[in-house]
């Protein structure tokens, strides 16, 4: 098995992060203790995620934001009324900054 046609042959597929992931698995020696299926469904959600963060990135910038803000961001001073450990609970849930 040729393994650099097979990493070839996942670009031209457009599987970059699958791609990426398998190339560096193979010249590091990574992921050797992992059985085949562990491998193939470590393979499919770092491709699943690539494609997941380019989509929120591709439609954040077609949203045409005019600052780029994050939850760091938030003013929870007492005239806002804004529960922070409440707004902290929520976050952890959707977001991984």
């Amino acid at each position: 098995m040729n393994r650099q046609a097979t990493v070839e042959k996942m670009k031209q597929m457009r599987l970059t992060g699958m791609s990426a992931l398998y190339h560096r698995s193979i010249t590091e020696n990574l992921y050797s203790e992992y059985t085949a299926d562990e491998f193939i469904a470590l393979l499919i959600d770092t491709e699943w995620e690539e494609r997941q963060n380019n989509k929120i990135k591709s439609l954040t910038r077609g949203a045409g934001f005019k600052l780029s803000v994050s939850s760091k961001d938030i003013d929870y001073s007492s005239r806002r009324n804004l529960d922070k450990n409440m707004f902290e609970r929520l976050l952890s849930l959707v977001c991984c900054e």
